[in-house]
């Protein structure tokens, strides 16, 4: 399984969308967390894949904002 992180904001953005009482940001950690132990990935390579999400984040948010 490998989502990348516009696949995370998309899922996180119709929930929410559908259900407004929803924590996005509890939404975010839990589906994180779900991706992390569904590879059963390590520390290690945990955090390698969300380093891989902020750089992804970082670039959108450049983009976005003109920086």
């Amino acid at each position: 399984m490998n989502l990348t992180p516009d696949n995370l904001r998309t899922i996180t953005h119709e929930i929410v969308k559908d259900q407004p009482n929803v924590d996005s940001h509890k939404l975010m950690a839990s589906m994180v967390r779900t991706v992390i132990r569904l590879n059963g990935w390590n520390a290690s390579e945990a955090y390698q894949w969300l380093g891989f999400v902020a750089h992804n984040y970082r670039e959108a948010i450049e983009k976005e904002c003109g920086a």
